[in-house]
């Protein structure tokens, strides 16, 4: 995972790139979460930084995790609205792996019942808005995948 400084609009928003394990159902589940962030409402300021976050519920933390998840995230009250966010993920750009020019992660492994470091399989590549923030997963023809992810928030296609 390479670190950025995204910029962040409003103190009530915050962009972080993190990597999520979970477990349980959709709405009863575990998981560890960590990344780096810019969240001026937890911190005071806009500067990046390292975190961790974990859910723990009856009967202590799973040893193992169903989901893995590696991206990034913008919060604001003004995404999916007009005028969008001007919060940026990653550096800002949307992603285009050849150039790296934007939030991404190398040299993604799970570790497996077998206690073997496999490539993950079974990737999709998601965006709630893509004109605003994209995300591209790159795993055939390449001998480590990657995961890139990023953009502007609020520009000519997310206005």
């Amino acid at each position: 995972m390479i670190t950025r400084n995204p910029h962040v609009e409003e103190d009530d928003e915050y962009s972080t790139p993190r990597l999520t394990l979970k477990s349980g159902s959709y709405y009863n589940f575990q998981d560890i979460e960590s990344g780096w962030t810019v969240n001026p409402r937890v911190y005071g300021d806009r500067q990046t930084r390292l975190f961790t976050y974990w859910t723990i519920f009856e009967g202590g933390l799973e040893v193992h995790a169903e989901t893995v998840q590696w991206g990034g995230e913008v919060y604001s009250k003004n995404v999916g609205k007009h005028p969008h966010t001007k919060t940026q993920m990653g550096s800002g750009a949307f992603p285009f792996y050849i150039f790296a020019n934007t939030g991404f992660m190398k040299y993604m492994r799970i570790l497996d019942n077998t206690m073997e470091l496999r490539f993950p399989q079974n990737v999709v590549a998601y965006s709630e808005e893509y004109d605003c923030y994209r995300t591209q997963y790159v795993g055939d023809y390449i001998e480590e995948p990657e995961f890139h992810f990023g953009g502007p928030g609020r520009n000519p296609l997310c206005p």
